[in-house]
């Protein structure tokens, strides 16, 4: 009897429920079409006019002036428009990105250090064709030997020449003994600005290192020179033997299109054209997030903490238990973790991460340059568990795969920095990202071990950039088995960041016995 009472209300409020998603659906389409009409046969057609004008009366005068000038002070490439994006960075927030390599083996020396980097980065031939003279061998990543100039509003990368000088960039830190040192090493490297008059890159040798019988090489890039996988590649063909396939990362945090037909194609870049506009109009009047890690004010001075190495068979057993991916266990394990940290909940609303996705190519030469798009992805910091977490990242997750968003706010990028200029589009990216709380970035690393000069590469990590107003950045790194985390915080934001790295490991012990599954090993708090 009350199954026959319930069946009929149940199946009244599913039908209710579908028409009010249908009825949202419809009302979303018809708004979506009236912004669309008047942007692409109005604003857009008026924005092209003025970007010719501007480029006949502004940019051919200023480039034949630039290449003028790059005749008698050296040669310049011109800095395509995602890089040059890069250099919108504060006083307080720089765009670097640092990454530490933990090598087996006897300690390097800082001449032997200098060597190993000349040969295996800065020099390294593009091709040695037989019979050619040294001096006519391009080097295979000419950019660490570009320093990056603007010349009348205009970013070019610009041969050093003569002046370049490896001694500079390559040196020696010394009292780097364990963990949180090396930690406050890398938010210190983070936090300075790197001479513009130079190549923006730093490889520092940290003494005697955080291994005992090992070293520990930090590389300090300036985001410019090329996002995450596509330094993740450098790295794999710099090492010893090249990039081996079998060390390739897998497409974790990369978008790479399925194979589909070009009539499937052409109508998915109509939808994404299509609900571009009425995506925007959302992300103009979306809220600030408003919660104690987000202050108004920036110290400009960051702090850093680091967790252990943890084997990566976790981590999926806890997915598969979940029926949910690796990266929505790291987004729930920082969501529980920042939950943990005194003022930073927003009540039953997520804190909103922005996720770069590379678009970079995992065939072919690897090449230092930026393809990214940004993903806005709420963390539930208001969940009331680390397995509740999970299923609400995961939910999100999900919906973001088959949303139109990522590829609209895409579109929107690129027109900014395509069609405004430079003084226009700086603000407008900056009101756009600032809606966000800080970054999370999630980098695949080798699956196989590494070798760089003859010794064994034991260890991978880093922390992600963070720009305008973020003061928190969050960050995974994968490699041959194991998952480091990280996370990097402006001072006025967090001054004990430990305390997220301690809450991420505590989360991920939550889980693991939310599924009753064995710990592989033990979990040792961050030093």
């Amino acid at each position: 009897m009350t199954r026959g009472r319930g069946g009929p209300r149940a199946m009244a409020g599913e039908a209710a429920a579908g028409w009010c998603g249908w009825a949202r659906g419809c009302g979303r389409g018809l708004l979506a079409g009236a912004l669309a009409l008047p942007t692409y046969l109005v604003v857009l057609p008026l924005l092209l006019i003025l970007r010719g004008v501007f480029y006949l009366l502004c940019d051919v005068p200023c480039q034949l002036l630039c290449r003028l000038c790059g005749k008698r002070q050296g040669r310049r490439t011109p800095m395509r428009s995602e890089d040059a994006f890069m250099f919108m960075e504060t006083d307080t927030n720089r765009c670097n990105i640092v990454a530490a390599i933990e090598l087996d083996g006897p300690p390097l020396s800082l001449p032997e250090l200098t060597a190993l980097v000349d040969q295996t980065v800065v020099s390294q031939p593009r091709s040695m064709p037989s019979g050619a003279a040294d001096s006519l061998v391009e080097p295979k990543w000419p950019r660490f030997k570009q320093r990056p100039v603007r010349v009348w509003g205009y970013w070019f990368w610009e041969d050093v020449g003569d002046g370049f000088d490896l001694s500079s960039h390559v040196w020696e830190e010394s009292s780097i003994s364990d963990e949180r040192a090396l930690a406050g090493l890398l938010a210190r490297l983070q936090s300075e600005a790197m001479d513009p008059e130079r190549p923006v890159w730093d490889v520092v040798l940290a003494r005697p290192g955080t291994r005992a019988g090992g070293t520990t090489v930090i590389f300090r890039l300036h985001h410019s020179m090329g996002d995450g996988i596509s330094l993740v590649r450098v790295l794999l063909e710099a090492l010893d033997g090249g990039a081996n396939p079998a060390a390739v990362p897998p497409a974790v945090g990369h978008r790479s299109g399925a194979q589909r037909g070009r009539f499937a194609k052409l109508l998915e870049l109509g939808s994404h054209l299509f609900y571009a506009p009425l995506f925007a109009v959302e992300q103009l009047f979306a809220p600030f997030d408003r919660n104690a890690l987000k202050p108004g004010t920036l110290a400009g001075v960051k702090h850093a903490a680091l967790t252990p190495a943890v084997e990566l068979q976790r981590i999926k057993a806890i997915a598969r238990a979940h029926d949910s991916t690796v990266s929505a266990v790291m987004v729930a394990c920082f969501a529980r973790a920042l939950a943990g940290v005194g003022g930073a909940t927003t009540g039953d609303r997520p804190m909103k991460f922005w996720v770069p996705v590379s678009l970079s190519s995992l065939q072919g030469p690897a090449e230092m340059r930026n393809d990214l798009i940004f993903i806005m992805m709420p963390m539930p910091v208001g969940a009331q568990s680390a397995a509740a977490a999970l299923s609400s990242a995961d939910a999100h997750m999900r919906s973001i795969k088959t949303s139109y968003e990522a590829p609209a706010l895409w579109l929107i990028l690129r027109a900014a920095m395509l069609l405004l200029p430079f003084s226009i589009a700086h603000p407008f990216l900056n009101f756009l990202g600032d809606k966000a709380s800080g970054v999370f970035s999630s980098v695949p690393g080798p699956t196989e071990p590494l070798r760089w000069g003859g010794a064994r590469v034991a260890g991978l990590r880093f922390l992600v950039p963070q720009r305008g107003g973020f003061a928190l950045g969050l960050s995974v790194v994968s490699y041959c088995g194991t998952m480091r985390a990280a996370v990097s915080a402006d001072a006025a934001a967090l001054t004990e960041p430990g305390a997220v790295a301690e809450g991420w490991l505590a989360a991920l012990q939550e889980l693991e016995a939310s599924v009753k599954a064995p710990s592989q090993a033990a979990v040792e708090p961050p030093k």
